[in-house]
């Protein structure tokens, strides 16, 4: 994504160098093919004046109008401003041209009788201003700088989507080594055989959770997108599981959406915070909580996951954990979630809010 970006800027900055090579090449072109004319440092200071209002124009627009408005939530506030920034652009080229005489700024006289003559046999109307030209000009820059900005988005939206695909695959084969292994596969199917003569219904409930949770991470861990309501599943079943490890001391509270409806998100996207709130919010000695919440809003997912927080544990998700969470959201949302972390002597919390995509 940075590679493009950097693409993209060394483009626009090319094509504005060779536009600034004009005015000296084309004064040096006139001194070479007229012998009245010579190098003119003034002509050229000229050129270049006529061309600051564009690259103006080009700056406001490609560095600042499009990168904060340019999107459906925000295209009326984009028109407004790209309206109103040509308006300015159309003001300055009237202003550093009131009067446009001829292209070489000598006088004109009047036409020769024969020329005369044939335009008085044919009328012709009125002719286009120069700066209406011009203005039209810095229109059509404006329209093939957004065609630029949405070839450039494609690439990083191309190269973005190889990446997530990645990381996808990683995410997943972490997880799963994480499942597969030993230790936590002793203490579930310890907690299960303890079950079977104290309370052989949980035992059973246990297994089927356990086996939902490892169909879900073989079948569904490797999609783009799942539904939401088979993430929560997903999170009551590992839940579930842990719960039967700790006594009546650690309180769990889970809360999540009863109806999801077509909302489809990544999946494994919240289980590494409800996994660390297990591994670092509980102490055997005292008492502990954990509280996870979901909330489906008109403007986005909210997650939320709180936990105690004892001195002798770490404080939660940290250094390469987080930063791979991160990077994660970053390839799936770019700069559209919010992710909070925040914490005090007792409690630890992870806000998390991601925009909802409809099936």
């Amino acid at each position: 994504m940075i590679k493009e970006k950097k693409r993209e800027n060394i483009t626009y900055l090319l094509i504005w160098l060779a536009v600034f090579m004009v005015p000296p090449i084309m004064s040096v072109f006139k001194s070479l093919t007229r012998a009245e004319d010579t190098f003119s440092i003034l002509e050229v200071a000229r050129g270049w004046l006529s061309i600051l209002p564009f690259l103006a124009l080009f700056l406001l627009h490609n560095y600042l109008i499009c990168p904060a408005f340019f999107n459906r939530r925000k295209m009326w506030a984009y028109i407004l401003l790209t309206a109103l920034s040509l308006v300015l652009f159309s003001w300055a080229i009237f202003k550093i041209n009131p009067h446009p005489g001829p292209p070489d700024g000598r006088r004109q006289g009047p036409p020769p009788p024969e020329v005369r003559a044939s335009m008085e046999e044919k009328p012709m109307g009125a002719p286009l201003d120069p700066n209406v030209i011009l203005v039209i000009v810095g229109v059509l820059m404006v329209i093939s700088n957004v065609g630029a900005k949405e070839y450039f988005k494609g690439r990083v939206n191309d190269e973005r989507l190889e990446e997530l695909e990645k990381e996808n695959l990683h995410q997943q084969m972490q997880y799963l080594r994480y499942q597969f292994n030993p230790h936590f596969f002793m203490n579930t199917l310890n907690n299960i055989h303890a079950l079977v003569d104290i309370d052989p219904e949980q035992a059973k409930g246990s297994i089927v959770d356990l086996s939902k949770l490892l169909r879900y991470i073989l079948y569904e861990g490797d999609k783009p997108t799942i539904p939401l309501s088979k993430e929560t599943e997903f999170l009551e079943n590992y839940v579930s599981l842990m719960k039967v490890r700790y006594s009546d001391e650690v309180k769990v509270s889970l809360d999540l959406p009863s109806s999801t409806g077509d909302v489809e998100i990544p999946p494994l996207l919240f289980v590494s915070f409800v996994e660390n709130a297990f591994k670092h919010g509980i102490s055997y000695e005292k008492p502990s909580f954990i509280d996870v919440r979901m909330n489906i809003g008109e403007d986005g997912l909210e997650f939320d996951c709180r936990n105690s927080r004892h001195s002798v544990l770490s404080d939660g998700i940290k250094g390469i954990g987080m930063e791979n969470i991160r990077k994660r959201l970053d390839l799936i949302y770019g700069k559209d979630y919010t992710l909070d972390v925040n914490s005090d002597d007792s409690n630890y919390e992870v806000r998390l809010k991601i925009p909802i995509a409809q099936q």
